[in-house]
């Protein structure tokens, strides 16, 4: 069966993409950090201990800039498996897996696959019920 592994690589790709996502966000953050700040004259002038803030600024983005590039590569890595997979499962002969594209993937409707697959409504809904549970099962597992 195709569509569990396929499953599992889809969830791997979406991690993968919101790790990337918060890496962005940070680093977003981080060339905030560095912009100059707005004259401000309602507040009073306060003498301060001399530090260099940018520089320790400079040295996150970096850091931050290198784990971007690497969750790029991850994230490309895992989209082509995906389509791999999904070029695998597609060329499947597997009942279940034909469901699988068709419901999940293609968006087609169960009356749809039921006549296209020669089976009844009710053991079409049963196979995808089987899927839904087995995909959920596998997200509280990971």
């Amino acid at each position: 069966m195709v569509w569990i592994e396929y499953q599992r690589l889809k969830l791997e790709y979406d991690r993968s993409q919101g790790h990337l996502k918060v890496l962005l966000d940070k680093q977003e953050e981080i060339f905030w950090k560095t912009q100059p700040a707005a004259v401000r004259y309602d507040k009073d002038k306060v003498q301060t201990s001399p530090s260099d803030h940018i520089t320790d600024i400079l040295v996150k983005a970096a850091d931050i800039d290198k784990l971007v590039e690497a969750a790029r590569k991850i994230v490309e890595e895992r989209q082509h498996l995906l389509m791999l997979k999904k070029k695998e499962l597609r060329q499947s002969r597997d009942v279940e897996d034909k469901i699988y594209t068709l419901y999940f993937i293609d968006r087609m409707s169960v009356n749809k696959i039921a006549y296209c697959i020669g089976y009844s409504k009710r053991q079409v809904y049963r196979i995808i019920k089987h899927q839904k549970e087995t995909d959920q099962t596998r997200k509280l597992i990971e």
